[in-house]
């Protein structure tokens, strides 16, 4: 029987800002919903603090739910390439739902 790969409490998450000029490499709680984390790489990238921001899967290029955490929107994600994402401004650009 083969061994048990153990899940492990953090994430490595490269972002970068939405025209790839500023990039960080962190490692977050898996629990830590996305949505607090767009914050906090926010902070790292030194992007405004002043904006509500959001996370774009670099890979799907979905927008990830803020509400969700880290671990369940990122799944099983290679621990050499890590999870990539870009950090995108929450804006409605003028439109009405």
């Amino acid at each position: 029987m083969a061994p048990v790969a153990q899940t492990s409490e953090k994430v490595r998450v490269i972002a970068k800002d939405v025209t790839s000029s500023m990039t960080a490499e962190v490692e977050l709680a898996r629990g830590m919903q996305a949505g607090t984390a767009a914050q906090v790489l926010a902070a790292e990238l030194q992007l405004p603090d002043n904006v509500p921001w959001g996370l774009r899967d670099d890979v799907s290029a979905e927008n990830l739910d803020d509400e969700v955490s880290l671990g369940d929107l990122i799944g099983d994600q290679d621990p050499e390439t890590g999870a990539q994402v870009t950090v995108v401004p929450k804006t409605h650009l003028g439109c009405r739902p």
